[in-house]
């Protein structure tokens, strides 16, 4: 914060990281500062039942990127997403609603997400027992690496 002057009490703090934790849990996906402080703006609303003023919410993006910074592995990317995804589909290219979710191995990289049959946790998905990576391309949609 670069004022002295704090807008969250520390139990407002607790409470919201506390509830952001619960949405991530849920399967809520969290792959950027902006969406954690959209979330945490949302569920402030939730708790307080106004909207966080200008003050309050460059008080949250604060402490978003502190938080972020020192422990990204915890609120960012979290998640798995549902993008659009180009592939080759009968012989021509389509954009299919996919599952996408950050590799666990290099969180820099996103793949296509399955459901482990046997353990039921959402694991990368494998095509010849590579990692399906894929790229987000110039109009947001996403496609395979090649």
């Amino acid at each position: 914060m670069t004022g002295e002057t704090s807008y969250l009490s520390s139990a407002l703090r607790s409470e919201l990281w506390s509830a952001l934790g619960d949405r991530l849990r849920s399967g809520g996906a969290l792959c950027t500062n902006g969406d954690s402080l959209d979330s945490l703006c949302e569920i402030y609303e939730e708790i307080t039942g106004e909207v966080a003023p200008d003050l309050v919410r460059d008080e949250i993006r604060e402490m978003v990127v502190a938080v972020n910074e020192a422990h990204p592995e915890t609120y960012l990317a979290n998640g798995v997403q549902i993008g659009r995804v180009e592939m080759r589909v009968a012989g021509s290219s389509r954009r299919i609603p996919t599952k996408i979710m950050p590799d666990p191995e290099d969180p820099e990289k996103m793949c296509i997400a399955n459901r482990d049959s046997d353990s039921g946790e959402v694991v990368p998905a494998n095509r010849r027992g590579a990692i399906r990576y894929i790229e987000k391309s110039r109009d947001d949609s996403w496609r395979e690496g090649r």
